[in-house]
């Protein structure tokens, strides 16, 4: 019934851990998420799309996602202009030229203490 949703992820306000999102309630603005073998209801503060991509260690990628990737780079997971690219003070990396070679090392919101590299000086997250 819900195969052909895209992918989401959220954070759950009780938890610090991002939970896959089952179904989406629009009008009611929640979404569906299991925990425990059960399927509850929440309404999130941050939801992040699937770009159908994976690193290199086979983790599929989310919006938001923090990834590194060469020796010293790391950037920010997210969609500009229709594009998915990895974000730094030096631009934007298309992530399908990069994804194998990244790997992910955490999100924009879970992980804020990771946004104090070189690379992300320039970076304000809520």
């Amino acid at each position: 019934m819900f195969e052909n949703l895209p992918k989401f992820k959220t954070i759950l306000k009780r938890e610090k851990c991002l939970r896959k999102v089952k179904a989406i309630d629009y009008m009611n603005l929640k979404v569906c998420v299991e925990i425990s073998s059960c399927f509850e209801w929440h309404i999130p503060k941050y939801i992040f799309e699937s770009t159908y991509y994976k690193d290199k260690e086979e983790n599929e990628i989310y919006e938001g996602d923090i990834i590194d990737w060469g020796k010293h780079s790391r950037g920010i997971v997210m969609k500009e202009k229709g594009q998915w690219v990895i974000s730094n003070s030096n631009g934007f990396f298309p992530l399908h030229g990069y994804c194998n070679d990244g790997k992910i090392v955490g999100n924009k919101i879970l992980n804020k203490d990771m946004l104090k590299h070189p690379n992300l000086i320039y970076f304000k997250i809520a």
